[in-house]
């Protein structure tokens, strides 16, 4: 894990207005977010967030499908203190045999490593057929910190790589550089 980064998520957490200025966009609103979630998954019994952070998208989902077990992982503790506690949320990576596994927003704030190790825990911790969905940044900008771009290959053979099978790829959803990508574990 970029300690770099592990330290620039934890004080970001600290400023009072971490929701609005780091996290939360004028343009695409959380629930846009959450609506292309629900719409690949069919199965809501154990779900993984990687970078739950302050839990913007796990809780309101974990609030509508009360009978789901939901586990949040980030690398900031600071976050994860912030974000609301449910019977039905556990943070942490404990979860196994998951239906779904899901990251939004998070993979460009991810070094190149550990964007194939987060791929690689989503396909060990999914059940088979379980469903990997993820969005990030096209491009080769990186500023080592908080902010790397990557290309579609790059992503889908890690994906490949993993044993996942690629479902769909949709470049320019909500934003001319995101891509979102849904994989099926084999």
């Amino acid at each position: 894990m970029n300690e770099i980064a592990v330290n620039y998520w934890n004080e970001v957490a600290k400023d009072p207005d971490v929701k609005s200025k780091y996290i939360c966009d004028s343009i695409f609103k959380d629930e846009d977010f959450i609506e292309a979630i629900k719409l690949v998954n069919n199965n809501w019994g154990n779900v993984l967030e990687i970078g739950c952070g302050i839990g913007r998208l796990i809780v309101p989902l974990a609030d509508k499908h009360k009978q789901c077990n939901f586990y949040g992982f980030d690398i900031s503790e600071n976050m994860i203190a912030q974000a609301p506690k449910r019977k039905n949320i556990d943070y942490t990576t404990k979860g196994r045999n998951l239906d779904l596994v899901y990251s939004i927003l998070v993979f460009q704030h991810m070094s190149p490593e550990d964007k194939i190790k987060n791929i690689n825990l989503a396909a060990k911790l999914l059940k088979s057929q379980g469903v990997f969905y993820f969005q990030f940044v096209i491009g080769k900008d990186n500023d080592g910190v908080a902010n790397y771009q990557t290309s579609v290959d790059t992503m889908t053979n890690a994906c490949l790589l993993a044993g996942f099978k690629i479902d769909s790829i949709e470049q320019g959803l909500m934003h001319s550089q995101w891509c979102f990508i849904k994989a099926t574990k084999i």
